[in-house]
């Protein structure tokens, strides 16, 4: 067994943090904290919920949460073997493999532990988001079912709450990233992000607050509204519904 606790599995991943952080400074600078990013889930469950009845509903929680376009989950299973491919790869295969899963598990910033258990007449579910860049939990789900409750009823109602809970904590942003006149432009996030054609998004821009010739302050402030009228994998193209000033690169948009 690979990750013998939370602990374990937590130091592991702020090993991954550092080493993506370095590797994304060196390739092109500094990370965009803003704009949206994959979410790739790592759902990981302690090695001892091994009863049918819990492996059925793990299994049909992640199935459901796969069918949503923002995210895409990774088995404890899949990511250990993965692991364990590294421990005896080759110096140049390990180093993409490496790269690979570092942008995966890391820039897709979820990490989802999920512990069922059995207790008598009840089925305990408790689920952490946990933030994978700084390790700190970002949400917690607690529920509680009678054990004879239908698993597709529990998997239905708990990926319902949990989709509720990725989109309010990781809401879906942009930014501008070309103009391609003054009635279209260019977004730099697309279907992998969660982007769906006809989305309306509304336009900021940065400007900051100066007094006595100093910067005191940075307020985002409205400009224009869009309606999403093209998805690709990884960018977006939207028209322009109305604007208070021209549009320009790096401006901000969200929903």
């Amino acid at each position: 067994e690979i990750f013998k606790d939370e602990n374990s599995l937590m130091n592991f991943f702020q090993g991954l943090v550092r080493q993506y952080q370095w590797t994304a400074e060196r390739a092109k600078g500094p990370l965009d904290e803003w704009s949206s990013r994959p979410l790739t889930l790592f759902f990981y469950t302690p090695q001892g919920n091994t009863e049918g009845r819990i492996q059925v509903l793990t299994t049909k929680i992640m199935a459901r949460l796969n069918k949503d376009d923002r995210i895409k989950v990774i088995e404890r299973a899949e990511f250990e073997s993965l692991i364990q491919e590294l421990a005896i790869a080759s110096s140049p295969l390990a180093d993409k493999k490496f790269a690979l899963m570092t942008n995966a598990m890391v820039a897709g910033r979820l990490l989802n532990i999920c512990s069922i258990y059995q207790d008598g007449s009840k089925l305990q579910l408790i689920m952490r988001l946990v933030e994978s860049e700084t390790t700190l939990v970002k949400a917690a789900l607690y529920e509680e079912w009678e054990s004879e409750s239908s698993t597709e009823v529990i998997a239905d109602r708990l990926v319902q709450k949990l989709l509720q809970v990725i989109d309010e904590k990781f809401p879906l942003r942009g930014k501008i990233s070309y103009v391609v006149n003054s009635n279209n432009v260019k977004l730099n996030i697309g279907a992998r992000q969660g982007l769906k054609s006809g989305t309306k998004l509304n336009v900021f821009k940065d400007q900051c607050i100066t007094q006595d010739g100093e910067i005191v302050s940075e307020e985002s402030v409205k400009v224009g509204e869009l309606e999403v009228s093209k998805v690709t994998e990884d960018c977006g193209y939207a028209k322009v519904l109305s604007k208070s000033e021209d549009l320009a690169v790096g401006m901000k948009v969200i929903p």
